[in-house]
């Protein structure tokens, strides 16, 4: 939980959502054999649905962008409380 805490301030600072949602599926419900965690920036009217996306905006051509924004903001929280740098 400590770092969906983090991440959940990462994106808060990056995209200024009204919220977000964490989810976690496990047995019958989680088909990709381990465990991993979806932290979703919502925002008020956003008519959020579980599933692909009626209106694609081209995220995925943004992946790269994104992670490193990320990892931007991640590196300054992380260095803001002492600790070392996280690996690119």
């Amino acid at each position: 939980m400590d770092v969906s805490k983090m991440l959940s301030t990462v994106l808060k600072c990056l995209y200024k959502p009204d919220g977000i949602r964490v989810s976690q599926d496990s047995g019958i419900f989680n088909d990709l054999n381990h465990y991993h965690m979806h932290l979703i920036p919502r925002y008020e009217g956003d008519g959020f649905t579980w599933g692909e996306p009626s209106h694609p905006d081209g995220a995925e051509y943004r992946l790269t962008q994104t992670k490193e924004k990320i990892i931007k903001v991640l590196n300054e929280l992380l260095n803001s409380d002492g600790r070392t740098q996280t690996p690119p």
